[in-house]
């Protein structure tokens, strides 16, 4: 018999999601060639029924139940997890920052779990200092284009630490100074000053604080951050986090959290002790 040689394993080169989009942008190509006539028509696709897709087309009533088509080629792949960022990460990066707007910033996010949306269209009039509120107001109007995303506009409320409304204070006083802006966060440094920061300023922010500290933090990390960090503490139950967060579903609050066995562990031990402390009152 002939010796079977074995290749040499390798490394993984491309995720199964880039795969898939080169897979499709070719069966996109023949498909194409195929029905204008310039290439031999090939089965690219097969009929099956798929009842668990999450996206449904416009008309997707119309054919529920029906076959459709899906492509014959398809890796399997996950959606990636979204990191999180440690306190102490946090207090780095707010010790790193040069301006106390900055500050502001990077600790709103990661005490609130807000959206970088909302805080970039923050107005000082959705701050109440004197009760430690920040309100989460939809507005179509922003000129720096940031979007609050709150599910049938309702106002959210989102109490906060009393330490981040000293904070606030010192940079009305030291920094924001007057300049006539019914914004919070603004350029005064760079670009045209007293406008509105950007998605492109605030991004900025944090990739140079990235380089600065060596901490990759972003602003969506933090939301996933605070979400996980609420349920960790044991008085925060999925209910009161998808309240805090805003979420219209509390599926999608689910998504948010990304617990790990050490809190799997603590909890139990947790539980067992309480269990042991009924049974003795009893």
């Amino acid at each position: 018999m002939p010796t079977v040689g074995l290749l040499p394993a390798i490394g993984e080169r491309r995720k199964p999601s880039t795969i898939n989009a080169i897979v499709a942008a070719v069966t996109a190509f023949r498909v194409y060639h195929a029905r204008t006539g310039s290439m031999a028509n090939q089965v690219d696709y097969q009929l099956q029924i798929e009842p668990g897709r999450p996206y449904k087309p416009f008309l997707h009533h119309v054919t529920r139940g029906r076959p459709i088509q899906t492509r014959l080629i398809k890796i399997k792949s996950h959606p990636p997890i979204p990191r999180t960022v440690s306190d102490d990460d946090v207090k780095r990066v707010v010790a790193a920052c040069r301006h106390l707007r900055d500050k502001l910033l990077i600790r709103l996010l990661a005490e609130t779990g807000m959206r970088i949306g909302q805080a970039l269209g923050l107005r000082h009039s959705d701050i109440r200092s004197w009760d430690n509120e920040i309100w989460v107001v939809s507005r179509d109007d922003n000129v720096n284009e940031a979007r609050t995303k709150r599910a049938g506009g309702e106002p959210l409320r989102i109490d906060v630490d009393p330490s981040l409304m000293r904070l606030y204070g010192d940079y009305l006083v030291d920094e924001l100074g007057e300049a006539d802006t019914d914004y919070v966060f603004v350029n005064l440094w760079d670009g045209e000053i007293g406008r509105p920061m950007t998605y492109r300023t605030a991004y900025d922010l944090f990739r140079r604080l990235e380089k600065r500290t060596g901490i990759h933090i972003r602003p969506h990390m933090e939301r996933h951050s605070h979400a996980t960090d609420l349920l960790r503490t044991g008085q925060w139950d999925l209910a009161l986090v998808q309240k805090r967060l805003g979420h219209r579903s509390i599926g999608t609050t689910s998504k948010y959290l990304h617990l790990l066995d050490e809190d799997v562990k603590v909890a139990h031990q947790d539980y067992l002790k309480r269990r042991a402390e009924r049974e003795i009152r009893r």
